[in-house]
């Protein structure tokens, strides 16, 4: 049997030079295939395979996994739209911190919401927004 001529981790050739490789035993093997799990990955190694040095301490090192899970986690949220996309906003109508709609009937407003009846406050909040002077605070403005 031809021993494996190919990292099962980085799927690249080995070529003639096995000075930067490692034979994988059972327990090598175990963590490897643990790390596979934890990233989601279809890597398998079994006792006996070689792998690259390189590769195995990159694959198995939990910051470089939880790296990766964090990566991944945020790829698969949605990005936040702005409120200015959905509708147009008015002081009167909507919370000027979510955006929502402030009304619930005519003349009503649900009891979590408290109605700013002076400039003051409006003036304050462009204040803050221009020291912030971020994303949020853009969109706040």
């Amino acid at each position: 049997m031809d021993p494996p001529s190919h990292c099962n981790i980085c799927a690249s050739s080995f070529g003639k030079d096995l000075s930067n490789t490692v034979v994988i035993r059972s327990k090598g093997a175990l963590g490897i295939n643990n790390a596979s799990a934890s990233r989601s990955s279809d890597v398998h190694v079994a006792a006996g395979d070689r792998v690259h040095i390189d590769c195995r301490q990159k694959f198995v090192n939990p910051k470089s996994i939880e790296l990766q899970q964090k990566t991944s986690q945020s790829s698969t949220v949605s990005e936040r739209q702005l409120r200015s996309v959905d509708s147009q906003f008015s002081f009167e109508n909507h919370c000027v911190f979510c955006g929502q709609s402030a009304k619930v009937a005519d003349r009503r407003r649900s009891v979590d919401v408290c109605p700013v009846k002076t400039s003051e406050f409006s003036e304050t909040i462009k204040t803050l927004c221009h020291q912030r002077n971020d994303e949020w605070a853009t969109s706040v403005l």
